[in-house]
């Protein structure tokens, strides 16, 4: 009887531990250099140099400064693409709605999936999918054109 309540106290330990989903070392990195995941995983910024290196790397005259332009969005089981202003949207090659929350924060909706995606100035920042049934999830890659 001790076992199964050691093991039953053990399983919800664990099942209370917060998930990150990136590392601490990680973040640093990337508040040290001013890149997002976003920035860093397309090339544009280095998180190795520091927010002035980056600033000074960049070319002002290939600087786009609109942040609703268009995208495309993907990972292994997820793909959608949203259009200039962020009017409409497909997910998976069919019609999807996009539910603006607030000025930096939209979602995309359709096929049982919910795309939620956050902008600064410079364009999207993060984007993430979940299922609406289930605990499938994870982060996409972004592309603006």
């Amino acid at each position: 009887m001790k076992v199964q309540l050691a093991m039953i106290a053990l399983l919800f330990t664990a099942a209370a531990t917060p998930a990150q989903a990136i590392s601490a070392h990680y973040r640093a990195q990337l508040e040290r250099s001013g890149c997002t995941q976003v920035s860093d995983g397309d090339g544009s910024c280095d998180i190795t140099k520091t927010k002035a290196e980056n600033a000074a790397q960049r070319d002002p005259a290939t600087t786009v400064h609109d942040p609703m332009r268009a995208a495309s969005f993907s990972s292994a089981t997820v793909n959608a693409s949203i259009s200039n202003g962020f009017f409409s949207a497909t997910l998976n090659g069919k019609k999807a709605t996009v539910k603006r929350l607030n000025a930096a924060f939209y979602e995309i909706h359709g096929q049982d999936v919910v795309i939620s995606f956050s902008l600064d100035e410079n364009g999207i920042t993060e984007a993430s999918w979940n299922k609406t049934r289930g605990h499938d999830h994870g982060f996409l890659q972004v592309r603006q054109k």
